[in-house]
């Protein structure tokens, strides 16, 4: 699984199937310290830490439902998990998740088919616009469908 800077692995799960992140609380002093952001001073910076690292010793926990809102919070940061491979100079697609070919894909995957070998040997027709579906910003959603012949 790959993500971006927001924590969505569940700490707690419900009887209802439900799941929650523990969520640190900072306090007031801590949320409106001027050494919190970045470009701050050195002395504001090492002020916040100092301060942070304290309530750090006894820190207080929310527990935060896990929604797909929050599980996708980061999905503009890092759209795919080929940000810094031998990919980074190709085009990187995702197949439309709302198609029944892709349903089909993740059945085989599920059952133990090699489904990347398909997609390499030409099972498919795979497009190359961009359709009108919700998702990462700079990630290129594409059609995908079983070619009729090889």
């Amino acid at each position: 699984m790959y993500s971006g800077p927001t924590k969505v692995t569940a700490d707690k799960y419900t009887k209802d199937g439900k799941q929650y992140v523990n969520r640190l609380v900072l306090p007031l002093e801590l949320k409106n310290h001027p050494g919190r952001l970045k470009h701050s001073d050195k002395k504001s910076r090492m002020s916040y830490q100092r301060t942070r690292s304290e309530y750090l010793l006894t820190p207080v926990y929310r527990s935060v439902e896990l929604t797909p809102e929050l599980k996708n919070a980061d999905m503009n940061i890092v759209p795919h998990p080929y940000m810094d491979n031998m990919f980074t100079d190709k085009t990187v697609v995702l197949l439309d998740p709302t198609s029944e070919t892709t349903a089909e894909l993740l059945a085989l995957h599920s059952a133990g088919e090699d489904v990347n070998q398909m997609l390499h040997d030409g099972y498919f027709n795979i497009g190359n616009v961009h359709i009108d579906r919700q998702g990462p910003n700079d990630l290129m959603i594409v059609d995908v469908n079983w070619r009729n012949t090889l």
